[in-house]
């Protein structure tokens, strides 16, 4: 069988670059994952690429990841895929806030199933719960010299959305810092404004 893969970030798509290099996104092994389960479809004889390898007609079944929209548009390989009745599955992976489209219930119709971490969606028969993995690794090794009370690690995001929360890591950040209470903040975009 001959799975296909497409990914709403198109780069991933490039290569077979989510099934070849865990550091691809974030250089935190996010991509690790789809490498394991590259390796458990070769296994059971199965091949599993991403949409750069072969034509669209030439596969057995096909996997989204996120709803496959562009700004206001449905993506072109989805619409061929509806054209040629190809057997489709939807992995969910951002929250609502991000991808609003994943999380519309008439969208789920073209899919057969739908891995999605969302409690309220799983029904174990359309709907399956899928957990995010994490490579965690075996041996972690903490420097206690220098340590701080407190680490943030996020990046610098912000949402107009009721129910975000990334205007929270601002209002942790200022409570530190007025505070007077000595921590540590990693990661990307702090230093410009992003959305």
């Amino acid at each position: 069988m001959l799975i296909w893969v497409y990914n709403y970030h198109q780069w991933k798509n490039q290569n077979n670059s989510m099934f070849e290099n865990p550091k691809i996104e974030i250089w935190d092994d996010l991509m690790k994952p789809f490498q394991v389960l590259k390796k458990y479809f070769e296994k059971k004889w199965h091949t599993i690429c991403s949409i750069a390898e072969h034509p669209i007609e030439k596969f057995d079944k096909l996997l989204f990841i996120e709803y496959p929209t562009l700004p206001f548009l449905l993506n072109s390989y989805f619409k061929k895929a509806i054209k040629l009745k190809k057997k489709m599955y939807l992995l969910l992976m951002e929250s609502e806030i991000i991808r609003p489209s994943n999380f519309n219930i008439n969208n789920h119709k073209y899919f057969e199933k739908i891995f999605t971490w969302k409690d309220s969606l799983v029904d174990n028969k359309k709907y399956i719960k899928y957990c995010i993995p994490q490579n965690i690794p075996k041996n972690i090794i903490f420097n206690n010299k220098n340590r701080k009370l407190c680490t943030l690690i996020s990046s610098n995001k912000l949402h107009n959305h009721p129910y975000e929360l990334y205007s929270e890591r601002i209002k942790a950040i200022r409570y530190f810092e007025k505070n007077k209470i000595d921590f540590d903040l990693y990661w990307i975009w702090w230093n410009k404004f992003t959305i």
